[in-house]
């Protein structure tokens, strides 16, 4: 769901996309494809968005994985007016 997401953004015009996820595997995938990958479960996922878009969060995030921990990090992540799909 998170790769078919990502590659909705990009057809909507998002130059970097970027995708968070635990399974290496995915994210191998992910960023093979292009997207720029970030594993939650090793390293601080807030932190690391907020540092590739200079502090500014990004415009557009989407939560695919459905737990309360993921919906707060969707939050923290987005820029201010940014859209958030839950």
């Amino acid at each position: 769901i998170g790769n078919i997401c990502a590659q909705w953004l990009r057809l909507h015009g998002c130059e970097r996309v970027i995708i968070a996820d635990i399974d290496d595997r995915k994210l191998e995938i992910a960023e093979n494809m292009g997207f720029i990958p970030i594993n939650s479960a090793k390293s601080d996922m807030v932190a690391q968005t907020l540092a590739l878009t200079g502090q500014q969060g990004a415009q557009r995030v989407i939560e695919a994985c459905g737990l309360p921990a993921t919906f707060l990090q969707a939050l923290a992540v987005a820029s201010r007016g940014g859209e958030v799909v839950f």
